[in-house]
Order: structure tokens, then C-alpha cells, then sequence
């Protein structure tokens, strides 16, 4: 490594890798290191710099017959292991260009207060009082609603479990989501933050084998993205006729006879407050399609980036007043306008 010549008295070590002797100053060993190094056993390997690289997660060594996989961001090698790929996935990205980034440098936390909830056969918000608001901005629905039932395959379900995750980039946590998928089996899961782009296919995140339906609304490999896993027992079917430029996905299942439209929303943190109008338009045009019909359920799921709402009391939890405009006054008012019009 420093090029001189390794004398026989010199402290130094074999390279396991390419045979050269190596001064033990120059391997950055220490008197204990070289020590525990020349009473080692035979299968115990050592190897040089140039044969061997950090792990960015372990920091041992990662040879060149290791199975491992340079960081696209970092461009530090990981070993499988440390990254917990396995071999049907090793071999997926070795066969692909897709991009991979370490657990590292795509640090984004999967929520731990993910939940499972059975949608109810009508909306409901306890939490809510409706005292207030505009009752025009969502269209009433005159007259009884008939009880047709929605045209097409219907499930029949005693309960299903939705599941919504901020991802925070979803190419770095695909092993992490798949491992929920697998234990979990939830039947819905929305996805915020995905930071995936068209060049990123979906067996890339999601094998078929967990049989979901797959809706996306992708923005950057950088940043927002959203996305909606349905399970494909429930016919599901993408909500088209809504998109209004909002980061948002929509799809509809028909379970026990009743319509259930499901979202998957994120807001930017820098997006102006009334942005989230658009959601309020959205649920006006589902309502005013069914308004021959019988009335729809809406589960609408995301990361609205309004951390200032305590949801218990409805009120600014700096404060301790009222939810202003900033704070979030527009989206509860949406939930308010929801329940009246339900």
C-alpha cells in the first residue's frame, strides 16, 4: 500500500485476497490487532484495502465474493445481510437497472403507529361535532337514497384492514413494506411519500405473489408520491374522473352492496392551507355521481402535514384555541361537511 518494500522483519500481514504483504501501519492494526491476527485460524480470512471495503451499515470488510450491493446515493457497498435483501431479490436487482439506495442515505421512518380498521357500512367521525360549516360546499342530497346495489363483482366481507404508511421512499423500504404485507396480509395499504418516478416498475416494490392491485400517482425519485395496494379479491378499480393536479390516488371497491371510495392524500409541508380545497372537490364529485344512488363510503388516508390539530378536542395544540386556517380549519371542515352531507 505504501509501497515499500515489506521486510522479514517487519510486522505486516498476508492478504487473503491478492497474496501482498501488507505493513500493519498501513492496514491501520494496532499491536492487540496483529496480535489476535497471527494466533488466528486458518479459516479466519484477512483482507487489504484494495480487495475489500467497508460495509456502510457494519463497517467489516465487504469482499469481492460477497453478496452485496453499492449504494446508488452513497455509492458505498452493503452487504446483504446488513440490508436484509435476499437472494430472490439479489438476483431481481442484479438483473435490472433499477436504482437502490441503503437503508442510510433513504432514511425516512416507516410509521409505527400504522393501524388496521374495518370500514363500516356508513361514514362515521365521532370525534366530530357537525355545528358548523358551510353546508353548500359539499352538494346535499335531496330525497331518500335508493338502495341499488353498485353494478359489477361486490365483495362480501365482515370486516377489511387498511393500512396507511408515510414511506418516505419506498425503494429503500420495499423489503420492510413486503415484510408487513407478508405477516399482516392487510387488504388495503396507502402509501404517502413513495419518491418513485415511471422508471421504477411495480415488480420492482411488489411481487405479484402478494396479489395486490397496484395505483399510483408518482411525482420524483425525490420527493412525494402516492400509491394505493388493494387487494385483488376486491375487484378494485381506479377513480379516474377526479384527478385535479393534488398528490393524490383514488380507487373504489364495492363490499357488502355499498360503494367504498378510498384515497390515499399527501399535502406538502410548503403547500398553501386551501391546496387541501381540492380534496373537498374531489368528494363533491363523487357525491354528485351518486346522487341517484345509494350513498358512497369514503376512507381517505395520507399524511396532510397539519401536526398542529389536537384531533381529540379540535383545537391548535400551541395555542389551545380554535384550528385556524393554518393550522388545519380547512381540512376538519371537509370532515364536518362529509359527515352533514352523510
Amino acid at each position: 500500500m505504501c509501497a515499500k518494500l515489506v521486510k522479514k522483519n517487519d510486522n505486516a500481514v498476508q492478504c487473503d485476497g491478492c497474496d501482498h504483504w501488507v505493513h500493519i501501519r498501513c492496514a491501520d492494526i494496532d499491536r492487540e490487532g496483529y496480535k489476535l491476527l497471527q494466533f488466528s485460524k486458518p479459516e479466519d480470512k484477512w483482507y487489504c484495502s484494495k480487495c475489500s471495503s467497508p460495509c456502510g451499515i457494519c463497517s467489516k470488510g465487504v469482499r469481492g465474493d460477497d453478496p452485496a450491493i453499492e449504494c446508488d446515493s452513497c455509492k458505498k457497498w452493503i452487504h446483504n445481510r446488513c440490508s436484509l435483501v435476499d437472494d430472490s431479490h439479489y438476483d431481481h436487482i442484479q438483473a435490472t437497472n433499477c436504482i437502490w439506495m441503503c437503508p442510510n442515505c433513504d432514511n425516512g421512518n416507516l410509521s409505527n403507529t400504522w393501524g388496521l380498521t374495518a370500514p363500516q357500512t356508513e361514514n362515521s367521525f365521532h370525534a366530530l361535532n357537525p355545528e358548523s360549516g358551510n353546508a353548500h360546499s359539499i352538494p346535499s342530497i335531496d330525497g331518500k337514497s335508493s338502495a341499488r346495489r353498485p353494478s359489477g363483482k361486490t365483495a362480501l366481507r365482515k370486516e377489511v384492514s387498511i393500512v396507511s404508511i408515510n414511506i418516505n421512499g419506498l425503494r429503500g423500504k420495499k423489503l420492510d413494506l413486503q415484510t408487513i404485507l407478508s405477516e399482516s396480509n392487510p387488504d388495503v395499504v396507502a402509501l404517502q411519500e413513495t419518491k418513485i418516478d415511471s422508471t421504477v416498475t411495480n415488480t420492482e416494490l411488489i411481487p405479484p405473489c402478494l396479489e395486490y392491485e397496484i395505483f399510483r400517482n408518482d411525482r420524483t425519485l425525490r420527493g412525494g408520491g402516492t400509491m394505493l395496494l388493494i387487494k385483488n379479491h376486491l375487484s378494485p378499480t381506479q377513480v379516474n374522473f377526479i384527478a385535479d393536479g393534488s398528490e393524490s390516488i383514488w380507487a373504489k371497491v364495492s363490499i357488502n352492496g355499498t360503494w367504498h371510495y378510498i384515497a390515499s392524500w399527501y399535502r406538502d409541508p410548503d403547500a398553501h392551507v386551501e391546496h387541501i380545497s381540492l380534496l373537498r372537490d374531489q368528494l363533491s364529485k363523487i357525491m354528485t355521481s351518486h346522487r341517484n344512488s345509494k350513498l358512497p363510503c369514503f376512507h381517505v388516508l395520507g399524511d396532510f402535514n397539519f401536526s398542529q390539530i389536537d384531533w381529540a378536542h379540535r383545537l391548535d395544540k400551541d395555542s389551545g384555541n380554535s384550528v385556524s386556517n393554518h393550522s388545519g380549519k380547512f381540512l376538519l371542515d371537509i370532515m364536518i361537511l362529509l359527515l352533514i352531507n352523510s
